[in-house]
C-alpha cells in the first residue's frame, strides 16, 4: 500500500551548511515514515544552486560493508543501511524508471552510488560519477553489532546542473 503523504520541498535564499547535523533543518516541512524497524524523517529545500535533503535514520545497529571489485568498481550496497533518494526528471509519475530518472544512494559511510537509465534504455550504473556533496554525522558505531546506536543523519545538496533541470 502506497502512502498519500508528501514532503513539500520550499525555497530558500541561502545555501545550506552541510555539516550532517540536522540542527537547522527544524523550521522546515519533514516527513516521517517507519522502514522495518528504523524511523525515516525527511527534509527537503532548494535554491538556485541546488536541491537539499536533511535525513535522519534512526537504528539501533548501523551497518556499512561496501563492496569493490579488484578494478576498484563499486558492486552496490546489498547488506547494509543506506538512504535511496529517486528523482523523477521529467514528473512523468512512470513506475518504471526511464531516462532522464536519477536514483542516488548513500551508506552512512559516505559510500555513494548513482543509478540512471540511459537513451537506449539499457540500465546504466555508475560509482562517484556524480557531483553531489554530502556530510553524515553518526550517533553510534559502524558495524558493531554489540552495542546499540542511535541515528545517523545525512545532508546533500545536488546541483539542478547536474540534474539538467533549472530552478523556477
Amino acid at each position: 500500500h502506497l502512502s498519500d503523504a508528501r514532503l513539500l520541498s520550499y525555497r530558500i535564499e541561502n545555501d545550506i551548511i552541510l555539516d550532517g547535523k540536522l540542527d537547522d533543518w527544524a523550521p522546515q516541512d519533514s516527513i516521517v515514515f517507519s522502514n522495518n524497524d528504523n524511523t525515516v524523517i525527511v527534509y527537503s529545500v532548494w535554491n538556485n544552486n541546488n536541491v537539499y535533503f536533511g535525513i535522519r535514520v534512526e537504528d539501533r545497529s548501523i551497518i556499512n560493508q561496501s563492496e569493490f571489485d579488484t578494478s576498484g568498481q563499486f558492486q552496490g550496497l546489498p547488506h547494509e543501511d543506506d538512504i535511496e533518494i529517486y528523482l523523477d526528471i521529467d514528473h512523468d509519475h512512470n513506475q518504471i524508471r526511464d531516462f532522464p530518472d536519477r536514483t542516488f544512494l548513500i551508506a552512512p559511510s559516505g559510500a555513494m552510488y548513482k543509478r540512471m537509465v540511459s537513451f537506449d534504455g539499457s540500465n546504466y550504473k555508475s560509482w562517484k560519477e556524480f557531483d553531489i556533496n554530502t556530510e553524515i554525522y553518526i550517533l553510534g558505531t559502524l558495524n558493531n553489532d554489540q552495542d546499540v546506536d542511535t541515528y545517523y543523519s545525512i545532508e546533500l545538496a545536488i546541483p539542478w546542473e547536474k540534474l539538467g533541470v533549472k530552478a523556477q
